[in-house]
């Protein structure tokens, strides 16, 4: 089977979320958590939110996606970003706001001023465990290699597969949030509870 891997563009975005909506939205573990817990925005506000954030990223020569005869069955949001930006990046739930911040905090000064931003990936349910969420990452690591004063390559790892494709590369964790840590501040409960079997999110940093 031939997968092609290249740089996304305007035409690949209805199948992208399409993508993200089957996949990311429900196996993801802090969309997971929050779509058991009631708490996710609807399905229409959300993809709507999705669709206008890869338009937007689509200029950026980092997003990839992986095809099989045309199809989009993989892909990647990537972009560059400065550091400062970067420590100020919206989130479309709350919840994840605060754990963003949370992660985020005291780690900037150990962030390149400028770097690429691994963010949302996802891969077609029949197209998984075929290595395409690794070449995905390494189509991207090989890009940001290219841009001329990009420090690293950074990523919220969320979940046990991303955590351990991206350290196989060499990315180093920068900082580590449980997310049984993470509480409610008026019920004293963890904000995500369905996060089983991951434990944690971790900021990984691949210095260049």
């Amino acid at each position: 089977m031939e997968i092609v891997y290249e740089e996304a563009t305007t035409a690949d975005v209805t199948q992208m979320v399409d993508l993200i909506m089957d996949v990311f939205v429900t196996m993801e573990p802090l969309n997971f958590s929050l779509l058991k817990q009631g708490k996710s925005k609807p399905r229409d506000v959300r993809k709507e939110a999705f669709k206008t954030e890869i338009t937007n990223l689509i200029p950026s020569p980092f997003t990839v996606v992986a095809k099989h005869e045309g199809k989009v069955v993989g892909l990647r949001l990537a972009s560059l970003q400065t550091r400062s930006a970067y420590l100020n990046v919206p989130y479309q739930h709350e919840e994840v706001k605060g754990l963003m911040k949370l992660l985020k905090e005291g780690a900037g000064d150990q962030l390149p001023g400028v770097f690429v931003n691994l963010e949302v990936s996802a891969v077609h349910k029949g197209y998984q465990k075929m290595g395409i969420s690794g070449k995905m990452a390494d189509w991207v690591i090989q890009r940001a290699k290219t841009e001329h004063g990009c420090g690293g390559v950074v990523s919220e790892a969320t979940g046990l597969f991303s955590q351990g494709l991206l350290l196989k590369r060499g990315f180093q964790c920068v900082k580590e949030v449980l997310y049984e840590e993470y509480k409610d501040d008026l019920t004293a409960m963890p904000v995500f509870q369905h996060t089983q079997p991951h434990p944690s999110i971790k900021l990984l940093l691949l210095e260049l």
